[in-house]
């Protein structure tokens, strides 16, 4: 009983485990740190205002025209001719580029005097009036007026910003929540004696440079934020006949989905292969590089969704002549998300040589190292296809993959697409979130190709589709869904059921429920009759064609014998075997 229990349990655990197993995706980003860097808009500047009082000047609920054209920016106090004056800078920095759903971890600030500071040190604090004040672009009256500005999002010294060169604000816990992900940034820079109300009695203004002075110049925002996004390392370049550091540089260009292509040197000449590693916050789509010193041969590396890829970059000896081979795959078999890739045994290791994306009309060029080994790999949502691929100077090469090489059931990240069928019925379900409409459509299959029969097309994002077929009869489904804004297709072959004869089935059904399969009573009783009439006439004939006869009427398939049945058949005729010859014993 506890040995069951075990099994089942067992079996139960298993089956639980592939339920989770099956579910892992791959593809998804992980959380990566990244540091953007801001320019300040040419709205920056400052607003000033004085009266022959402090507190006039300071609790104003307006100050005068906007200085925002010029190329610096104020802050400070002053008093001079028996007037009190203060400037209130402001910048602005269009964050809305930081992705949603990030967590800023760090702020910094950058700015450059102008041309010193005056009068004794004091410190520039960055206040918050967000999201309404300053307005775009400022207005004296009401920018100026201090009620709406408030908070300490960093400070420092305006005696760290001398000589003219970049220094930085770190901002605070409370100045970094103040970062706008969904559109502009707007700060304000005041003296702290101004925040204080520290009366001035002599100059104490700070002058920085503002946009107008060029993007060298310019105040700068470096926003450091954890955001989903991918990582990347690219050793290289080595030999792909040997595995050896190559002695030169190649220069690879990896280009991305939504912003500019980085380009970089990786130099093997020391006679050790260097390391780039980088985060993105855009997925990687291409990498290509040189794999001749005249650069007229580049070889390219087709970027999979992932949020980690890993690259070696081969090249190949210079010493062995180098082929352009036109590689064309037919698809009979509705890839999607394909790419095409030669691999080679390199140190043990299956390196990927070369990858493209699938190109379903024109023949991909990969460059080969003639008469070298190489396998041809294609890899899709419905799987990963391999055939041999020697360099033996036919340059023109093609490979198909056919729909009897998908499964029936497939299931992408997201998705659920299962396709089954009976003798008379098709069954189609389809599932997953994002897609908008999905259409399945049912060809018959015959030696002169395929015929459509019908077809069904839902919006939304489910589909459960059934149709009724022939029983002798092959046919395929081919399942469109646009989901996420690209359609996607998967099919399936499905062949006619094997048809097992059997003249008995159906005859005793009308008799009702019996314990067993009724259409084996015919066969069973044959076997038994000869088992029981030879255990007492002729036992060692009677056996032997016994079991003959067992295995000519499950060759017919008028019985089905399970292993545990035969075996405790034969044991019992074998018992019975002995049984009668002791009884021989007693009668002699």
């Amino acid at each position: 009983m506890r040995a069951k229990v075990f099994v089942a349990f067992s079996i139960v655990l298993f089956m639980v485990a592939s339920l989770f197993l099956g579910a892992v995706k791959v593809g998804h980003a992980t959380p990566i740190t990244v540091t953007t860097t801001f320019t300040s808009q040419t709205y920056d500047g400052h607003i000033s205002y004085y009266t022959l009082n402090y507190n006039t000047t300071r609790d104003s609920l307006g100050g005068s025209a906007p200085i925002d054209t010029t190329t610096s920016l104020s802050t400070g106090q002053n008093f001079l001719s028996s007037n009190y004056w203060i400037w209130r800078a402001f910048l602005y920095f269009d964050t809305s580029l930081i992705p949603d759903n990030t967590t800023v971890t760090e702020v910094k600030l950058s700015l450059r005097l102008s041309c010193g500071y005056y009068g004794p040190s004091f410190n520039v604090t960055v206040q918050n009036g967000q999201p309404t004040y300053p307005h775009t672009p400022m207005q004296g009256y009401p920018d100026y007026n201090r009620a709406y500005y408030s908070g300490n999002g960093g400070s420092e010294n305006v005696t760290i910003f001398d000589g003219g060169e970049y220094h930085n604000i770190t901002f605070s816990e409370a100045g970094i929540v103040w970062i706008n992900d969904e559109g502009t940034t707007k700060l304000c820079l005041r003296s702290q004696r101004d925040i204080d109300g520290n009366t001035p009695t002599v100059y104490e203004r700070a002058d920085f440079w503002a946009a107008e002075r060029g993007e060298a110049y310019s105040p700068k925002l470096y926003v450091t934020y954890e955001v989903e996004g991918y990582h990347y390392v690219v050793h290289g370049p080595y030999l792909e006949d040997n595995g050896l550091a190559y002695n030169g540089i190649v220069n690879v260009t990896i280009a991305f989905q939504n912003v500019d292509p980085i380009s970089f040197a990786l130099n093997g000449s020391s006679g050790t292969a260097e390391t780039y590693d980088f985060n993105s916050t855009d997925q990687a789509t291409l990498m290509n590089w040189n794999i001749t010193t005249d650069y007229a041969h580049t070889r390219v590396y087709a970027f999979r969704s992932g949020s980690f890829d890993e690259v070696w970059l081969y090249v190949p000896n210079l010493a062995n002549v180098v082929a352009q081979y036109t590689i064309t795959v037919i698809d009979f078999a509705g890839l999607t998300n394909a790419t095409v890739e030669t691999d080679k045994n390199v140190l043990g290791y299956n390196r990927v040589i070369e990858r493209q994306n699938f190109d379903a009309y024109n023949g991909m060029a990969f460059w080969l190292t003639m008469y070298s080994q190489y396998s041809l790999k294609v890899v899709s949502d419905q799987g990963t296809f391999t055939w041999s691929l020697t360099a033996d100077g036919v340059q023109s090469k093609t490979f198909i993959v056919s729909a009897d090489m998908i499964p029936y059931e497939y299931s992408g990240e997201n998705a659920t697409v299962t396709c089954t069928r009976n003798a008379t019925l098709i069954s189609v379900y389809y599932s997953e979130s994002r897609t908008t409409w999905v259409n399945t459509t049912v060809y018959l299959h015959s030696s002169s190709g395929y015929t459509y029969v019908t077809h069904q097309l839902d919006s939304g994002t489910t589909q459960n589709y059934t149709v009724a077929i022939s029983a002798t009869s092959d046919y395929l489904v081919s399942v469109t869904a646009f989901q996420n804004g690209q359609a996607l297709t998967w099919q399936f072959a499905l062949p006619k059921p094997a048809v097992t004869t059997n003249i008995w089935t159906g005859i005793f059904e009308m008799f009702g429920v019996w314990p067993f399969n009724p259409a084996n009573a015919v066969g069973m009783f044959i076997v038994l009759l000869f088992f029981c009439v030879g255990s007492w006439a002729d036992t060692e004939f009677f056996l032997g064609a016994g079991i003959l006869i067992a295995a000519v009427l499950t060759y017919l398939g008028w019985v089905t014998f399970p292993w545990l049945g035969i075996s405790t058949a034969l044991m019992i005729v074998f018992l019975m075997y002995i049984h009668k010859g002791k009884q021989e014993v007693r009668e002699l």
